[in-house]
């Protein structure tokens, strides 16, 4: 159960994250806007150890930001998804709004609709595949996550993933690994042809 809630809290908190983003990307034209969506990619190509860590290190017990010393490794594995799957989401979502620009904003506010009513009846409609798009994805990535569980959330916090290691190799339950890594990738499949 909590693999899928933890990756389903995760999918949505970095949409909410990432939205914004995305609207700012999608619509203002700025010299730093290749750099930022570079920078932004750059925690998706770090190994999850190295991100776990990280966040354990100046977010956890006793860390390098004592300031925010957040002693929930819940906080920390959200916080960890949400930097680690951030730029995924602002990527599909940004080249799908970017191709959604032209006359429909306005055709709305010519029908007498405000930038409000335009986003909720129209933008959100039309953006509602690379949403569910990016959310699948992201979904994946988490629920498949290993290292940041196994480092911020230890054996409190166990998924499905973070199982199949302790069985296969602390208990050495070899079936019941095998039976929980069919189960993970038959899940995955399904979330993939949905994809």
């Amino acid at each position: 159960w909590f693999t899928f809630w933890q990756a389903l809290c995760s999918a949505v908190l970095t949409l909410i994250c990432a939205l914004p983003v995305s609207y700012v990307f999608s619509h203002f034209r700025f010299k730093a806007k290749t750099l930022l969506l570079t920078l932004a990619s750059i925690p998706f190509v770090l190994p999850a150890i190295v991100v776990a860590t990280a966040f354990q290190t100046g977010f956890g017990k006793n860390g390098l930001f004592f300031r925010f010393d957040i002693n929930h490794p819940l906080v920390l594995i959200f916080l960890a998804h949400i930097f680690y799957n951030f730029s995924v989401m602002v990527r599909i979502i940004t080249s799908f709004w970017t191709s959604l620009q032209g006359r429909i904003k306005e055709a709305a506010q010519t029908l007498g609709a405000n930038p409000w009513q335009t986003f909720i009846y129209i933008t959100l409609p039309l953006l509602r595949p690379a949403i569910l798009a990016a959310c699948a994805l992201v979904f994946i990535f988490c629920f498949s996550s290993f290292g940041i569980i196994l480092i911020l959330g230890g054996p409190t916090y166990a998924t499905i993933e973070t199982e199949i290691y302790r069985q296969a190799a602390h208990l050495f339950n070899l079936p019941l690994a095998s039976a929980l890594s069919l189960f993970q990738i038959g899940f995955t499949f399904i979330i993939m042809w949905y994809y």
